[in-house]
């Protein structure tokens, strides 16, 4: 489930597609950045159907390799509230 790492990432997509560019290129942008949030609430609807059938996931982006260092592990953690809150809020 490393596809789950697209989803808070293609909104940020969306934006910089939205943000680059002049004005006489800004309807065609906002019409090009709609394909990601589309994909962004498509990805959000599989993750809650995923976790609604199959429990939680956990997704690890970076893990340190050593307990002695000041590293945290980075990643994320999807329960079903979180997941209904994802396509909630990519739908909005």
């Amino acid at each position: 489930m490393t596809l789950l790492a697209l989803v808070p990432i293609l909104p940020l997509l969306t934006a910089f597609i939205v943000l680059t560019g002049d004005r006489a290129d800004q309807e065609h942008n906002a019409k090009a950045g709609l394909w990601p949030m589309v994909a962004g609430f498509a990805g959000s609807l599989v993750a809650l159907a995923v976790v609604s059938i199959q429990g939680p996931l956990t997704l690890r982006l970076y893990d340190p390799a050593s307990t002695f260092t000041l590293a945290f592990p980075v990643g994320f953690y999807v329960d079903r509230l979180s997941a209904v809150l994802m396509a909630l809020i990519s739908l909005i």
